[in-house]
């Protein structure tokens, strides 16, 4: 009897990053390699520039720390010191 077959592969914050489905129809015969392919979105990329966010209020290395957090999500996704 045939099964389908799905393996996903996910990133520390659970989003499945990769996967592939396969029909297999005889577990008995052995190893079958598989091939993983990109699936969802890639996660969203933040860039920073440290001369607006500062905008004449200081010299842009006195910036110590930059942390990052949303209304959405009121926790801080990272810190960079």
């Amino acid at each position: 009897m045939p099964a389908i077959v799905t393996v996903t592969g996910r990133d520390g914050a659970g989003a499945e990053r990769v996967g592939v489905s396969t029909t297999v129809t005889n577990f008995g015969a052995g190893s079958q390699r598989l091939a993983l392919a990109p699936s969802g979105l890639p996660p969203p990329v933040l860039v920073l520039d440290k001369n607006t966010l500062i905008a004449g209020s200081g010299n842009p290395s006195d910036l110590a720390k930059i942390e990052v957090s949303t209304r959405m999500m009121p926790v801080t996704w990272f810190a960079v010191d």
